[in-house]
């Protein structure tokens, strides 16, 4: 009888989440969205963070105050439809 060694194979790659979450100076933050894929289009992106998160948490959290919105240098933030 022979001793049998089982191995149990990995993935390759680990599975990659994208995370958009609101953050303000003030240390509030918006409801954060998970996508379990490597990046969205820009319809996703206005519908899912700026539309249903977004504006909700300003109107939230500063009714009538002036806002600054600050994104970083990712392309989806500057498509003309967002």
């Amino acid at each position: 009888m022979s001793n049998i060694l089982k191995v149990k194979p990995k993935e390759k790659f680990p599975k990659k989440f994208l995370v958009w979450q609101t953050v303000s100076s003030d240390g509030l933050r918006s409801d954060f969205f998970v996508l379990e894929k490597e990046s969205m289009n820009s319809e996703m992106y206005l519908k899912e963070c700026i539309i249903k998160r977004l504006i909700h948490f300003i109107k939230k959290s500063y009714q009538n105050a002036k806002v600054l919105f600050w994104p970083d240098l990712a392309t989806i933030h500057y498509t003309a439809a967002v």
